[in-house]
């Protein structure tokens, strides 16, 4: 098997055969993304944490990472807009019953 290509025996990369049977699973999301930046794969990265956004919703550290993501590579306006939906999902998740 190559270093540079996981994929197996039957032609499907292990991480998306395990992402199709357990899309929460949170950190397969996080560690394909870091993967992919770390390859210098940028725009990969931010699809890979656009779907896990759309498959965990409610996710600070899918959030979190794509946040980071863009304010390391210099796109201010995006990361804004994430860390305003960070807010908002901070100040709901938070929010107090009134009595």
């Amino acid at each position: 098997m190559d270093d540079d290509n996981f994929i197996d025996d039957t032609g499907v990369d292990p991480a998306d055969r395990d992402l199709s049977y357990n899309p929460q699973a949170e950190v397969l999301w996080l560690r394909g993304a870091k993967e992919k930046w770390l390859a210098g794969e940028v725009d990969t990265a931010r699809a890979i944490l656009g779907q896990a956004y759309a498959a965990i919703t409610n996710s600070e550290e899918i959030l979190l990472a794509a946040i980071q993501t863009e304010s390391r590579h210099g796109n201010k306006k995006e990361s804004d807009i994430l860390m305003a939906r960070q807010k908002t999902l901070f100040l709901v998740e938070n929010k107090k019953p009134q009595d």
